[in-house]
């Protein structure tokens, strides 16, 4: 990926001409819009030089999930789940049927270390 630079906590991605440093941690989910990825933070969308799927390649798979074709969420994030929809941020985003079962793999995973935790 040309345009980015990743560490630990943080990638460094190219919007227009310059180079901004987004912290994963306050990463709430990124949304494809054609050829360039809208990165929302705090209900504020910044445009970024990337697609999607760029992105996913070098977001850290422990913290970020793709849910649909248009959509990765930071699994920080998450607020509540239903059958169609995943709510981030105070925003709701489509689970995409073909994601869906990774998705809910992970809830499981989640459900069950909590039981080992308690």
């Amino acid at each position: 990926m040309a345009n980015s630079l990743t560490d630990n906590t943080a990638i460094y991605l190219k919007i227009g001409r310059s180079i901004q440093r987004f912290h994963f941690d306050k990463m709430d989910y990124i949304e494809a819009f054609g050829v360039y990825s809208k990165i929302w933070q705090n209900g504020r969308a910044t445009i970024v030089n990337e697609p999607i799927s760029a992105l996913e390649a070098h977001l850290p798979s422990q913290r970020f999930m793709r849910i649909h074709k248009s959509y990765i969420v930071g699994l920080g994030s998450l607020d509540s789940y239903s059958h169609s929809t995943i709510t981030v941020g105070g925003n709701k985003v489509p689970l995409g049927a073909s994601y869906r079962p990774k998705f809910e793999g992970f809830l499981q995973l989640l459900s069950s270390k909590e039981k080992e935790e308690n």
